[in-house]
């Protein structure tokens, strides 16, 4: 858990998430798919706090396709 209440569970490199993972924001959002230095990149699924949900691509932590 970190200090603002957000929660990862995964890989890690260089001390930031890497790989395949599951991150929970405190506001209720969530994301699970994959993470490059810290980044989302690659495929994954997010889900904001009112409950959208997007599946797909992400680049650069940034929905993208």
């Amino acid at each position: 858990m970190f200090t603002n209440g957000d929660q990862y569970t995964g890989y890690y490199e260089n001390g930031k998430p890497h790989g395949r993972g599951y991150y929970n924001w405190s506001n209720g959002a969530r994301y699970e798919g994959l993470f490059k230095n810290g980044l989302r990149e690659g495929d994954g699924t997010w889900v904001s706090e009112n409950g959208d949900e997007y599946k797909g691509h992400f680049s650069a932590d940034r929905k993208n396709g």
